[in-house]
């Protein structure tokens, strides 16, 4: 009996180092790895044999994100889902001949992001519709109901992204807006 323990145990050693392991989704300093906001096609329809599976990663914005693509404007937006930025926009304000510019940080980097419609900062307080490089961004406010105080409270929001393939999710948070 005892031969036959032996080589049992050995086997295990490794499943049971591999179990007190790191979990995944944490880096090496112990925080957790951001949350990819995974975009598949749209309503997740079955894909025949052999059709590649339309899908994009909408990623938190990084501080770093932020400096290596610098948005102009006064004033700005963004878009968060549980504290994480997912698109900021910047404009400013009375430019009723200017665009607002947007940042969102789609699969492997930081996209920008130029409004459909003219008016600058002033045409971000209820959303904003957003485009440039194959992606579209509309947020929009989903209720009239606002906190009280401050000069522009944030709405509750949903984000959809859609990309020139056909790629679309949309994403429950909250659009904040001010200096």
């Amino acid at each position: 009996m005892r031969s036959r323990t032996i080589p049992c145990i050995s086997l295990l050693a490794p499943l049971a180092l591999a179990a007190c392991s790191e979990e995944p989704g944490n880096d090496q300093a112990g925080r957790a790895a951001p949350t990819p906001y995974a975009i598949a096609g749209a309503g997740g329809e079955s894909l025949a044999p052999g059709q590649k599976q339309s899908s994009l990663a909408l990623l938190p914005l990084a501080a770093a994100d932020r400096e290596a693509q610098p948005l102009a404007g006064e004033l700005g937006c963004d878009f968060s889902v549980e504290r994480e930025v997912l698109l900021v926009a910047m404009g400013n304000v009375a430019d009723t001949a200017g665009r607002a510019e947007a940042l969102a940080k789609i699969d492997a980097g930081p996209v920008r992001l130029v409004a459909r419609d003219t008016g600058g900062f002033d045409g971000l307080p209820d959303g904003g519709a957003f485009s440039g490089e194959g992606i579209s961004a509309v947020v929009s406010c989903v209720s009239d109901a606002r906190p009280r105080g401050g000069e522009s409270p944030p709405c509750s929001a949903e984000l959809i992204v859609r990309r020139g393939d056909g790629a679309e999710h949309r994403v429950a948070g909250q659009w904040t807006c001010g200096p």
